[in-house]
């Protein structure tokens, strides 16, 4: 197990932002916003990540050789990382984009196009 310092260390330098975008017939815009985590590493590293994040009530689940967090826990473990870390696009239009996802603004069809955009996909 990680001490939290440790664990916010690891999830800035291995862990990887995903956001899918993904095409739904219940949603009124057509479309889902997916954010998740992936951390890739041995699969005894990765169950001590996952020990660690279970005690910050942080759910992940394991596929192949990685370890992905879900929006399930996203807002713990976006809470659980510094505002000003990581200092990297990625992260930064990361946590942009959960942050509009907790203000239920990706429901609307402007928050999708701004989302969109940030992805380079518009």
């Amino acid at each position: 197990m990680f001490p939290k310092q440790v664990l916010i260390g690891i999830v800035i330098a291995k862990a990887v932002p995903v956001i899918k975008i993904k095409r739904s017939e219940t949603n009124k815009i057509g479309y889902t916003i997916l954010p998740s985590i992936i951390i890739r590493s041995n699969i005894i590293f990765l169950k001590e990540i996952k020990l660690s994040l279970s005690q910050h009530q942080i759910e992940s689940k394991f596929y192949n050789d990685e370890l992905i967090i879900t929006s399930s826990s996203m807002r713990t473990l976006i809470n659980l990382i510094p505002e000003h870390y990581p200092t990297n696009k990625e992260w930064k239009e990361f946590r942009t984009i959960v942050s509009m996802m907790q203000r239920k603004e990706h429901l609307t069809l402007s928050g999708l196009e701004t989302i969109m955009k940030m992805r380079g996909i518009l």
